[in-house]
């Protein structure tokens, strides 16, 4: 499945943050993940769905970030519950 099509599914509710020059890559799977390094976990091309519970400042983002990147995951989406 292609990003875009996730992201053009309304019920997901899903919001694009940055990365439109990306929209075709291809999601291979799907992966819940609230450790701060899962790249253990990953083989690539993933979404990555994420509480945040792994982040306790803006600090911890970048590091989280550059995991994922390097493990070749295609997507994040992240969300903290409300309330």
């Amino acid at each position: 499945m292609r990003l875009r099509a996730l992201l053009d599914t309304d019920a997901l509710g899903l919001r694009l943050l940055g990365g439109e020059d990306e929209l075709d890559r291809t999601v291979r799977g799907v992966m819940t993940t609230d450790l701060r390094d899962p790249s253990r976990y990953l083989a690539g091309g993933e979404l990555v769905l994420t509480g945040l519970a792994w982040r306790r400042d803006a600090s911890d983002t970048e590091p989280f970030v550059r995991i994922l990147a390097s493990a070749g995951v295609a997507v994040l989406a992240a969300a903290r519950r409300a309330g």
